[in-house]
C-alpha cells in the first residue's frame, strides 16, 4: 500500500528581495559619498560640535559611509524580522522607518555645526532614508501581503 501526501506551501525566492535591497543600500552609500565629496569640494567643513565639552568632531567620508551602512543594515534586519513574525511587515516597517527618519533630524538641529554642514547632513539623511524607503518597499514581499488582513 502506498500513501501519498500533498504539501501546499508558498515557496518564494529571496533572491529578488536580496538584490533589490542590496541595490537600495548601494544607492544610499553612493549618495552619501557623492554628497560628502561635493561638500568637501565646496569647502564645507564637516565639523560637528556635540555640546559635550570636547572639540568638534570631523565627519569623514568613511565615518559617514559606515553610519549609512549600519543604519541601512539595521533597517533591513528589522524588515526581515517583521517578515518572519508579522502578517503585514511592510506596513509596520514603513511606519517605523518614517518615524525614525523624522526623528533623525533632531540631532542635526541640536548639533553645533555650520549651516552648510547641517544642510549636507540633512541631504544625506534624505537620500539615505529615501533610498531605503523606496528600495525596501519595492521588494517583492509587497505582493505577499494580503490587503485587509
Amino acid at each position: 500500500m502506498t500513501t501519498s501526501y500533498s504539501v501546499s506551501e508558498r515557496v518564494t525566492s529571496n533572491s529578488p528581495n536580496l538584490r533589490i535591497r542590496a541595490i537600495a543600500i548601494g544607492c544610499a552609500l553612493v549618495a552619501t559619498c557623492l554628497l560628502w565629496t561635493a561638500a568637501h569640494g565646496a569647502g564645507v567643513a564637516m565639523k560637528v560640535g556635540l555640546h559635550n565639552g570636547r572639540p568638534p568632531q570631523t565627519f569623514s567620508l568613511p565615518f559617514l559611509c559606515g553610519i549609512a551602512l549600519l543604519i541601512s543594515l539595521l533597517g533591513w534586519a528589522t524588515l526581515v524580522i517583521l517578515e518572519r513574525f508579522t502578517r503585514q511587515p511592510l506596513r509596520i516597517w514603513t511606519g517605523l522607518a518614517v518615524a525614525t527618519f523624522a526623528l533623525s533630524f533632531i540631532p542635526i538641529a541640536a548639533a553645533g555645526a555650520s549651516p552648510g554642514t547641517k544642510t549636507v547632513l540633512s541631504l544625506i539623511h534624505i537620500t539615505v532614508g529615501g533610498s531605503l524607503l523606496i528600495g525596501f518597499r519595492r521588494s517583492p514581499v509587497s505582493a505577499q501581503e494580503v490587503p485587509g488582513s
